[in-house]
């Protein structure tokens, strides 16, 4: 992984105050699908990758607040590429086997620390629906997240005859990222997008197989 340049951005006291983080940009979907019992993973547009983490200069009320003073981006989604079908006591979990140090991640809605931030728990258990979470970070440089994806049971354990897949996302804190504007800092209101609710289906149309990224 690359390692961060190590500047701290610091933010003024006269910050604005704003209700709802900025996702960053359009949204750009990590694609599941479970075929055969095999997890394929792909990113939806991977000429983009890497974002950009921006720093509006803003501070955010309750949960929110923990991208203050950061970097931030939550256009990485995840959402079912295909079609997928599991046994009733089984779910899709997701692992960070790599990451950069200093990149934080949280839940899309309750901004809970995952994958391993602030020591919560490294498994995260993907329900099917689509969900942004989001990323930050405090220090300049460039950030990527190796996951494993993978058919587990309940508790987190690999579910017996699935293969899982993998995937790598990145990022780019860059300097003078301190944005203003609209809605994704400089994007114009015609190609905003807002974070859906959950409410996805597990099972959706399949259209094809996705190429798997690397797996095991």
């Amino acid at each position: 992984m690359r390692a961060p340049i190590a500047v701290i951005l610091s933010l003024g006291a006269s910050g604005a105050l704003a209700d709802t983080p900025k996702m960053g940009g359009e949204m750009n979907h990590v694609l599941v699908t479970v075929y055969q019992k095999q997890v394929y993973v792909a990113i939806e547009r991977p000429e983009e990758m890497p974002l950009t983490l921006y720093n509006y200069g803003e501070h955010y009320n309750g949960a929110a607040s923990v991208l203050d003073r950061s970097g931030y981006n939550s256009q990485y989604g995840w959402l079912a590429g295909g079609f997928i079908s599991l046994p009733a006591d089984a779910a899709v979990w997701v692992e960070p086997i790599d990451t950069t140090p200093g990149l934080r991640t949280y839940s899309q809605g309750a901004f809970a620390p995952i994958f391993g931030t602030a020591g919560s728990p490294d498994l995260w258990e993907w329900d099917g629906t689509m969900v942004h979470n989001w990323y930050g970070a405090s220090v300049l440089g460039g950030y990527e997240a190796h996951y494993r994806v993978f058919v587990g049971t309940q508790d987190g354990q690999f579910y017996p005859g699935y293969t899982p897949g993998e995937i790598t996302l990145s990022w780019e804190y860059l300097s003078g990222g301190l944005q203003e504007g609209g809605p994704f800092g400089g994007i114009g209101p015609d190609r905003v997008s807002r974070i859906p609710a959950p409410g996805a289906l597990w099972l959706v149309a399949f259209a094809g197989l996705i190429p798997r990224r690397r797996g095991r």
